[in-house]
């Protein structure tokens, strides 16, 4: 049932606003980075949000709020990290590989 459900979505770059072509590595590396950056954010905020579901279930037992405080301090470490690798990226990406055509016979 779900395979079919999925099957039926039909859903282009175009709809969505993605980019179908670069001209440069540099501008294929970014959009690429883009994609997983998006990706990590969006894992780190659930896992944000998890953390503090379990911080406020834990009852006081100090395990499980150990457990939380790791949870948001490790989502918390991925932002950063996450956002470090972005920066190297769009570094190496705008100097690198800038240029019209670097990449054309």
């Amino acid at each position: 049932m779900l395979w079919r459900l999925l099957a039926a979505i039909s859903v282009s770059a175009n709809d969505v606003g993605l980019p179908t072509s670069t001209r440069t590595i540099g501008a294929g590396l970014t959009n690429v980075a883009n994609l997983m950056f998006g990706l990590v954010g969006s894992l780190a905020i659930l896992a944000l949000l998890y953390g503090g579901v379990q911080m406020s279930l834990s009852g006081g037992d100090a395990g499980k709020v150990k457990t939380a405080r790791n949870t948001i301090l490790y989502a918390c470490v991925g932002i950063v990290l996450a956002a470090a690798a972005y920066m190297v990226v769009w570094f190496v990406s705008h100097n690198l590989f800038s240029g019209p055509d670097c990449c054309s016979n």
